[in-house]
């Protein structure tokens, strides 16, 4: 409503300037009132309680308001559909998976005096170990009766074992089913009993598992580390532990899900426990051992709260790029609903059902973010059906941010159109630089395909059958081989032009390679573990065949003393335990094709840290069959 005054009188005329002004002021205050919007009274956060061996994720009630209540939450992990809860509002362990979790809390509260109503949203990366579950047992040794008391942690919440199954080392094994067990050796000396444990997720419909081993000392007087006390001082986001054994373990170590080197336990002292900047739970292993005694390991479980740990935000787009170039430019679209998801490996993933991953959507715009843990993961994108990737060169960028802020420009440009360079390499035996029927074909060769404009390299292998293939979005191209799995190799031609400018199918794409070594064997000792007392230690010799002459031969591997072999493969390996070598006559292996030889071996647990393991290898080869 609006009042208009008219005056000639000045008097008047000032009364009425001063209530407009004081109007004008009144209106200003209420509008200024009106766009303040109320705080929300339910602050939606997370915290972490538990014991030792199962934990639970808790909406944190303690920042509400007085007056403010909340009536619903809704739990969101990673891609699963939401978990609704009225009262207790609670996550386990076990519903994350093995590895970085998206964990997004949303309370829905209201105001029992005021009747107002409001939604808190939370989101953090949580590290989890899913449902793996970690078994561990004590010994009492009474002459060459030994008497076992296992547990476990971790594992499904809702289930008991389903397997437990104790191997005693003298070739025989528990079968009671029983965390308890008592067996009589009929030697003494240095056993390597195994613990393992099997239980069954209802929810997943998997098999969660876990293993344990260490070395018993058996026979009257002798002497096994035991942990009689564990516990933590729980610093926000980091943890000292403090250990006692008996008798006092005089070495050890700390193994993490996600393992960072750092301090050792010390006996009866508390030390800090080196672990990555990222909220959530781990369970822990604290091994110690001591001279003349056995080694033992418990597991001890670790809560982690977020303490402002704030994640880090990685951003960009996915486009058409209309000229192939690999840089997102005005007039070219986005792309909607491509999925972009983080991924990363833990140790807890070969035991557990559940593993954990997340994703996210482009908007009709392209655009996407997606938070990202205080640690290195693989950040990638699911290719559009009927598109090829113009850039980066993989579908994959390696990102590693702490700083809690935004990361822009993480783009995948992709093309609808597509060039399809296909070909194979070949052994050309007759020299005549043509494919020919009969011709062997030559697996394990690396070739590049660059852009000749864009200056981007694609890189490809031949299969098992010779052949290869690219696709590629439009593009001038030139294709070479790099690196080809013979000694001293030549190929005709040295490289070929591939003009695809509108796309295409361009085949029989053939490299010929010759090579004036005969045979030559190139051979690798590798393995994927780290060689820890108590544990299996897998060594494989890796024979390649370099040359241009199929050939076998026998192989030796000269293990270390320290090792006690418990099986090989292939199966005719044949193992000496007096001269500590392992002896299989190969395959006959083809040009540039490779066999592996495995051994799996146990390293005792009263082996002291730091000891070095010697391990060698040789292989004495026979000229055979020159055809496949």
């Amino acid at each position: 409503m609006f009042l208009l005054f008219h005056s000639n009188t000045p008097n008047m005329n000032r009364f009425y300037k001063t209530l407009t002004s004081l109007l004008l002021v009144f209106v200003a205050v209420c509008l200024l009132t009106n766009n303040v919007k109320a705080q929300c009274g339910v602050e939606a956060k997370i915290i972490i309680y538990g014991g030792t061996a199962t934990c639970g994720y808790f909406a944190d009630t303690s920042g509400f308001q007085p007056g403010w209540i909340g009536y619903k939450y809704e739990w969101r992990i990673n891609d699963n559909l939401p978990i609704i809860q009225y009262s207790v509002p609670t996550i386990m362990y076990d519903q994350l998976g093995a590895g970085f979790n998206r964990l997004q809390l949303i309370v829905y509260g209201t105001n029992t005096s005021t009747n107002d109503s409001c939604i808190a949203e939370y989101t953090n990366i949580f590290q989890a170990t899913g449902d793996a579950i970690y078994p561990e047992f004590d010994v009492i040794v009474n002459g060459n009766t030994v008497t076992f008391n296992g547990t476990y942690k971790g594992g499904p919440f809702f289930g008991a074992p389903s397997t437990v199954l104790y191997d005693f080392g003298d070739g025989t094994q528990s079968t009671s089913n029983s965390f308890s067990e008592s067996h009589t050796y009929a030697n003494a000396g240095l056993k390597t009993v195994y613990l393992y444990v099997q239980m069954n997720n209802s929810t997943t419909g998997g098999m969660a598992n876990g293993q344990f081993g260490k070395d018993i000392n058996i026979g009257t007087g002798s002497s096994n580390v035991e942990f009689s006390f564990i516990q933590d001082q729980s610093i926000c986001d980091s943890v000292n532990v403090s250990a006692v054994s008996s008798p006092a373990f005089t070495s050890g170590s700390f193994n993490e899900n996600f393992s960072i080197a750092g301090n050792a336990p010390v006996n009866g002292n508390y030390v800090h426990v080196n672990m990555i900047d990222v909220p959530g739970h781990d369970f822990i292993g604290i091994e110690g051992g001591a001279a003349g005694s056995s080694y033992d390991l418990t597991h001890y479980l670790v809560k982690l709260n977020d303490c402002t740990i704030i994640p880090d935000t990685v951003s960009g787009y996915v486009f058409d790029d209309l000229n192939y170039n690999g840089i997102k430019e005005p007039g070219e679209p986005g792309l909607a609903g491509v999925i972009i998801y983080i991924s990363t490996y833990c140790n807890a993933e070969s035991f557990s059902t559940v593993q954990a991953g997340y994703s996210t959507t482009t908007d009709t715009s392209g655009y996407y973010y997606i938070h990202v843990p205080h640690h290195g993961v693989q950040l990638s994108m699911s290719l559009p059906f009927g598109y090829t990737l113009t850039y980066p060169g993989t579908y994959t960028y390696n990102v590693n941010f702490s700083s809690g802020t935004m990361h822009p420009g993480y783009n995948f440009g992709v093309s609808a159109l597509s060039v399809h360079i296909c070909g194979r390499g070949y052994l050309d035996d007759n020299n005549d630089s043509l494919f020919n029927t009969g011709d062997r074909l030559l697996p394990g060769v690396m070739l590049t395909a660059t852009n000749t404009i864009t200056g981007i390299v694609y890189h490809t292998y031949t299969g098992t059958n010779g052949s290869y293939c690219f696709d590629l979005p439009p593009g001038n191209f030139v294709v070479r081989p790099v690196n080809a799995p013979l000694d001293s190799a030549t190929f005709t031609p040295d490289s070929l032009i591939v003009n695809g400018g509108t796309g295409g199918n361009y085949n029989n794409r053939n490299f010929g390679f010759r090579s004036p070594v005969p045979t030559d064997f190139h051979l690798k000792l590798v393995t994927a573990d780290d060689a820890r007392p108590g544990f299996d230690f897998n060594l494989t010799c890796r024979l390649n065949n370099t040359g241009y002459i199929k050939a076998k031969g026998d192989l030796v591997l000269n293990y270390d003393p320290l090792l006690t072999p418990l099986s090989v493969n292939p199966a005719n390996g044949i193992i000496n335990t007096l001269a500590y070598t392992i002896t299989w006559i190969t395959d006959s292996i083809a040009p540039g094709l490779s066999a592996n030889y495995n051994a799996l071996f146990n390293l005792p647990a009263s082996t002291p840290l730091g000891s070095i393991l010697v391990n060698t290898r040789n292989h004495y080869w026979n000229f055979w069959n020159i055809r496949v």
